[in-house]
């Protein structure tokens, strides 16, 4: 799994080898999952890289070396953009789920499978597509196109791309 990166950054790496703890702790989203059981991760969110819009990083709480557990960068939809719409993020989701067959080799894969986004949007019109891989390690590997409903004004449409650890996907309530 370290074979996968996110802008140069890998399971396993400490984020004090690319950010100071000070830039670290500034960067912390402390309202995201408040409705998740407390002190098991923390989530870092960093933005202005060259491939992905943001990236969000998991860390067991408490972990002073700040060791990536889980990864996650996306990408917003855009007209100069390489992910314009989402048929865009479907080719781009299908030719990412043939890399990463090759790089994980022994995982299994599920999907593309449509999903209803009913925890963020309850008249069900906002909606993501998975293709995941089961890794041996203990990983959940995936790529996501989110496609969310006109109503919802303040979400954009993007793809994601993540590495999760089995004990973060359990916390998060699993995919």
């Amino acid at each position: 799994i370290s074979d996968f990166e996110i802008e140069g950054m890998s399971i396993g790496d400490s984020l004090l080898d690319y950010y100071s703890e000070e830039e670290i702790k500034k960067k912390i989203m402390s309202h995201w999952y408040q409705h998740l059981k407390k002190n098991v991760y923390f989530i870092v969110a960093l933005s202005d890289f060259q491939t992905y819009d943001f990236v969000d990083i998991s860390i067991k709480h408490n972990d002073n070396k700040y060791i990536i557990d889980s990864l996650s960068g996306a990408i917003y939809f855009g007209q100069n953009k390489e992910v314009k719409n989402l048929d865009d993020c479907y080719i781009k989701q299908k030719k990412m789920a043939n890399e990463l067959s090759i790089l994980f080799k022994n995982s299994k894969k599920f999907g593309p499978k449509k999903i209803t986004h009913k925890q963020l949007d309850p008249s069900g019109k906002s909606t993501y597509t998975d293709i995941m891989f089961l890794l041996d390690s203990g990983y959940v590997a995936g790529i996501s196109c989110y496609d969310y409903s006109e109503d919802l004004k303040k979400h954009e449409d993007f793809m994601s791309v993540a590495i999760r650890s089995k004990n973060f996907d359990d916390w998060l309530g699993g995919s």
